[in-house]
């Protein structure tokens, strides 16, 4: 598995998934299922191997269209939801190479209230303890 500061590209974010699909013997077929930011790894594994997706499912994931490049989805999303929005989230800058790169932390605020809001506090509080910066 690559340290996240080498993952600089959706292909390197995806690579487990593209490797997977790779692997699978040319008379297998499977099922994926894509969620939030999963979205552009599916969209970019059925346009690798469409002979290999039987289904794809987009599951309140980003999905991107035929006419921009991937990332245009996220750019909007960002462009009409204010940064506020994110709560607690904290971004960290990062890079390998001349690209500016960002990884994103969810904090108790934002996992509470945005991703958690209607599950058991359970699952909240275990969410918060497997969490890593």
């Amino acid at each position: 598995m690559k340290a996240i500061q080498d993952v600089e590209t959706l292909n390197d974010y995806s690579e487990p998934l593209l490797e997977f699909l790779a692997s699978l013997p040319s008379n297998e077929k499977v099922i994926l299922v894509g969620h939030s930011l999963g979205g552009l790894s599916l969209a970019l594994a059925m346009d690798k191997y469409p002979e290999k997706i039987s289904l794809a499912v987009f599951l309140s994931a980003f999905m991107p269209d035929t006419t921009h490049q991937p990332s245009y989805v996220l750019d909007q999303y960002f462009k009409r939801n204010p940064p506020d929005m994110m709560l607690d989230t904290e971004f960290a800058p990062y890079s390998n190479t001349q690209q500016h790169m960002a990884t994103m932390f969810f904090g108790p605020k934002f996992l509470a209230s945005r991703l958690y809001q209607l599950s058991p506090i359970e699952d909240l509080e275990l969410s918060k303890t497997l969490a890593r910066p």
